[in-house]
């Protein structure tokens, strides 16, 4: 089922849509949700990964991505999360933000079901994890920040 609303999309959206189309399952917002910066604000040409990040025990999590500096015809074409097993990293969740040009909001949880644009994807997130963020051209020059709101 896709989602209701059209972008950009933010936390509380993607909440409200979940929540409203009954897809939540166990999804649990409470008060032990916390956030930290996988990629801070800086200017970027090409394809920008985080350095290692660790997951204290959240089932998901949102990933927002906020564009300050790019391009109106478009800047982000894909958002990676890639989960590490010893050296070596796998995908979990593709995103496909349809060449995001503000910003989005895309949620990684197990259980959820609907999709619009790539912003939900039925999945875990693991332990040990990376956020990888793919521009349209890899000559695409982006100012952009990624934040993660880890759901427990």
């Amino acid at each position: 089922m896709p989602l209701a609303t059209s972008g950009p999309y933010t936390v509380q959206s993607i909440f409200n849509e979940v929540f409203a189309s009954g897809s939540a399952g166990a999804l649990r917002i409470g008060g032990n949700n916390y956030q930290e910066i996988a990629l801070t604000s800086t200017v970027r040409v090409g394809t920008a990964t985080s350095t290692d990040m660790v997951n204290s025990g959240a089932r998901g999590a949102i990933f927002l991505v906020d564009i300050t500096v790019g391009t109106t015809t478009g800047t982000i074409a894909t958002l990676n999360i890639q989960g590490k097993i010893g050296t070596g990293y796998y995908n979990i969740g593709t995103f496909l933000p349809a060449l995001l040009t503000a910003s989005g909001a895309f949620l990684l949880y197990p259980g959820v079901t609907g999709t619009h644009l790539g912003t939900v994807v039925n999945a875990p997130l693991p332990r040990n994890y990376r956020v990888q963020v793919v521009p349209v051209t890899p000559t695409a020059t982006v100012t952009y920040t990624v934040t993660v709101s880890y759901i427990l």
